[in-house]
């Protein structure tokens, strides 16, 4: 038993708010109803984390060092597309990681001293007590930072697409306001947003999605008023969904490792390497 034990796990409990306090903090945007939120020490170490500019610039300066150039982004488009993808979320898992740190080290602060007494100090009981109360901001942590990484990485491949298209010459606009509304919240508009809504057939409307599961059948209503292309990374599609989406006119491009991988992937043409998008949108752009 712990002279000081109650002292301690008393300051602990205020400290990192409790059950109770986590259960009753105001909810905030995006989050479940249910979800604990943590204290202020989840906020403090959460801001820690760059934004998603930033993040895709490291991304970018890693596929850099490893021989990348704009020159390649025209020459192996989708194999450089998948690398910058998977190098920002090697990134943004390195910030998750320091963040964490940083939670950590507060919540040691935030503790401070450990139990001292006449008896001796048992490490077991005041460890277990530790992270009994430092439990629920590591919940909290792991949700929050779970539900951002999920909102951040339609942003991240919308982003990453787009500059590589520029490097390809062609022109994508990303439709905002009243257009947005029009368009139905497409991602991306080749050649303008204006040749979508004043000649459909002559543009086309690009969904950057990560998994084709997000939004793929309501592109298929999209696509009734335009052509529509999907591009993604295409884990999640299946010989079913491609089925479905073949007889709507939805036009999907993955990488070529899930294109060639399968026989009835090769042998659809509603499927195609993302290698092919530039080339496909060329001939959307008039001066090219």
């Amino acid at each position: 038993m712990l002279i000081a034990w109650g002292t301690w796990g008393d300051r602990m409990g205020r400290s990192a708010g409790g059950l109770e306090d986590l259960a009753s903090k105001k909810r905030k945007g995006g989050a479940r109803a249910t979800s604990l939120l943590g204290t202020s020490l989840v906020d403090e170490a959460l801001a820690t984390m760059p934004d998603v500019d930033s993040t895709i610039e490291q991304g970018f300066s890693s596929i850099t060092a490893q021989g990348f150039t704009a020159s390649k982004a025209r020459t192996e488009f989708g194999t450089w597309l998948v690398a910058a993808h998977k190098a920002v979320e090697e990134a943004h898992r390195r910030a998750e990681t320091q963040a964490l740190d940083h939670l950590v080290d507060l919540l040691i602060e935030r503790a401070g001293a450990g139990p001292v007494g006449e008896t001796k100090f048992d490490l077991h009981e005041y460890v277990r007590g530790f992270l009994r109360r430092a439990a629920p901001d590591f919940v909290a942590f792991e949700f929050r930072s779970g539900q951002a990484r999920k909102s951040r990485a339609g942003s991240v491949w919308e982003k990453i697409g787009t500059r590589f298209l520029k490097w390809n010459e062609i022109p994508c606009e990303k439709p905002t306001g009243a257009n947005a509304r029009s368009l139905r919240q497409i991602d991306r508009v080749v050649p303008s947003v204006q040749v979508a809504l004043d000649t459909p057939d002559r543009a086309i409307r690009l969904s950057f999605k990560t998994e084709a599961r997000e939004k793929w059948r309501v592109l298929i209503d999209e696509g009734r008023r335009g052509h529509v292309y999907l591009v993604t990374l295409g884990e999640d599609v299946t010989h079913d969904r491609l089925k479905e989406m073949a007889e709507s006119r939805l036009v999907v491009y993955v990488p070529s490792a899930i294109k060639e991988g399968d026989e009835v992937f090769r042998k659809n043409s509603a499927l195609r390497p993302l290698d092919d998008l530039p080339r496909d949108l060329r001939r959307y752009v008039p001066s090219l």
